[in-house]
């Protein structure tokens, strides 16, 4: 099998052991675990090695359970998440941990019809363009945005919101693209 195809399998598997657990223990996570979920998807994604090692041999598998039972705890991940990596260790899946906490945190958006939003703009926004802006577009997506807000100078005089099925971009440098782009053809 090529890289590509083990890369679907492993995406694939790790949705069906987010969408089991949650199936089973959404009720246990309220708003915050909720956000604790992408946080814990972050931390593992930056520490890909540790998962790497963690899988050897060498660890005994409830060392490596405690340890990352810890961890959650300490991000605020709720306690039933213990279920979730005792089966990836019985299961000699552990490798897929990053994947399946990025497709809970996915999972639960989806279940919540909740979608990140990124906005970038050229300086900061105001408290009460941002609420417009968050209004403008739930309505228009019909989900409830979870934002987070970024500045870059090169934009030129706009705005850029992206999410990830939709991206959208009103700027000097946006219609400057659009152009060059209709004189290219």
């Amino acid at each position: 099998m090529n890289g590509v195809h083990t890369k679907i399998i492993q995406k694939r598997l790790a949705s069906r052991y987010a969408c089991a657990f949650l199936n089973i223990f959404e009720d246990e996570f309220v708003k915050g675990s909720g956000d604790a979920l992408c946080a814990g998807a972050r931390f593992f994604s930056e520490r890909k090695k540790a998962i790497f090692f963690m899988q050897l041999g060498s660890i005994p598998r409830e060392l490596v359970r405690t340890r990352l039972i810890t961890i959650c705890t300490q991000l605020g991940i709720s306690q039933t998440i213990e279920a979730l990596i005792t089966l990836l260790l019985e299961h000699k899946r552990i490798f897929l941990l990053e994947l399946v906490f990025k497709q809970l945190c996915k999972e639960l958006h989806r279940r919540r019809n909740e979608v990140e939003c990124e906005i970038t703009t050229v300086d900061g926004l105001s408290q009460k363009d941002k609420q417009t802006i968050v209004d403008v577009f739930e309505k228009k997506l019909g989900k409830k945005l979870l934002c987070t807000y970024k500045e870059n100078p090169a934009l030129i005089a706009g705005i850029r919101i992206c999410t990830e099925q939709v991206s959208w971009e009103y700027s000097i440098g946006g219609r400057l693209r659009y152009i060059y782009n209709t004189l290219k053809r």
